[in-house]
């Protein structure tokens, strides 16, 4: 946070919520990036998302290789791009609830990617 230039617009350097320059990808979501959601949902959803990225991470850290899930999703995408030359794969919601879904996987992937990487195929 630069407090100079909070102090400049005028607003309180204590109702600022600050985000480490380090913090991207997924990673944004459990920081205070994702106020909007605690306040909408409230602590007891956040609380079981946050548990939820806990117990995926603890399953890659132990799960054998053959078991765990996101090696083998990381590997079927380089399968697919590297071996069966597919530069990009469909999310396909199933219901009008789900629409915005595809853009906010986008998003997340694209921040995973860093932003050098493009959203248009060459």
């Amino acid at each position: 946070m630069d407090a100079s230039k909070v102090a400049a617009s005028g607003i309180a350097a204590s109702t600022v919520l600050s985000m480490w320059s380090w913090v991207g990808g997924r990673y944004s979501v459990s920081s205070a990036v994702n106020v909007c959601n605690a306040i909408a949902f409230g602590a007891d959803a956040i609380d079981q998302f946050l548990g939820g990225m806990r117990a995926m991470d603890e399953h890659f850290a132990t799960e054998p290789f053959e078991r765990n899930a996101p090696m083998v999703l990381g590997l079927i995408g380089v399968w697919n791009r590297s071996f069966l030359g597919r530069g990009s794969h469909a999310m396909v919601p199933y219901s009008d609830a789900l629409s915005l879904f595809p853009a906010y996987l986008q998003q997340l992937e694209m921040e995973s990617n860093g932003k050098s990487v493009s959203a248009m195929a060459k």
